[in-house]
């Protein structure tokens, strides 16, 4: 399964996508790591039919642009996510 890379506004996302999803899935890690520890997850979901959006949030792994890495609030890390889920 091939996995693409997208920067949407400062959200860096790994996207997974077999030839017709016909469902979406977007995954938030937890605090201290990052969207590319989903690989394997992305991959099978994929193969099932989902469309599979893993995100670096703010303050973490390549979503880092305009502050440093491990500095965000609350609503950043509730409101970023939303052009990946809208997407």
């Amino acid at each position: 399964m091939r996995r693409e890379e997208h920067m949407l506004g400062e959200v860096f996302s790994y996207r997974f996508a077999g030839p017709e999803p016909d469902h979406a899935l977007l995954v938030m890690h937890g605090i201290a790591s990052h969207g590319g520890i989903y690989d394997n997850f992305g991959a099978y979901y994929a193969a099932q039919g989902a469309e599979v959006w893993c995100m670096d949030a703010p303050g973490h792994g390549r979503s880092c642009i305009s502050q440093r890495p491990g500095q965000w609030t609350f609503e950043q890390w509730s409101t970023r996510p939303l052009p990946t889920a809208t997407t």
